[in-house]
């Protein structure tokens, strides 16, 4: 178990009854989560973060992730060894054109089946 492990373990078991708390809230409500801001500024890694104390998986928004191959000024990730599912990354190839009614479709199929569990 590496530093970053450790730190999130400590986190979780001094807070598990907030934590307990939140997730409950956000699954009652239906809320999801956005990190959102500029370019290099460490929204992966706060993505990442939120989703090992938070017990879930992450989202890509970024439009640029989602292409095979297109991994040089996106700052892709593998969140894998951290037993975190990143959805939306890698999902077309550069010369397929993604458009944001897929996108939606794509991406309100994944909330509605892996983080609220419902079956539509």
């Amino acid at each position: 178990m590496d530093n970053f492990e450790v730190i999130i373990n400590e986190i979780k078991n001094k807070n598990s009854k907030k934590i307990q708390k939140i997730k409950n809230e956000l699954l009652l409500n239906k809320y999801l989560l956005i990190i959102c801001g500029p370019t290099a500024t460490g929204k992966s890694k706060v993505g990442l973060i939120l989703a090992k104390i938070l017990d879930t998986n992450i989202i890509s928004v970024d439009s640029m992730q989602s292409y095979i191959g297109m991994d040089i000024g996106t700052d892709k990730q593998d969140f894998t060894k951290y037993n975190v599912l990143q959805y939306l990354i890698n999902i077309c190839k550069p010369d397929y054109l993604l458009t944001s009614v897929e996108y939606r479709d794509i991406a309100r199929q994944i909330i509605n089946t892996e983080f609220f569990n419902i079956n539509i």
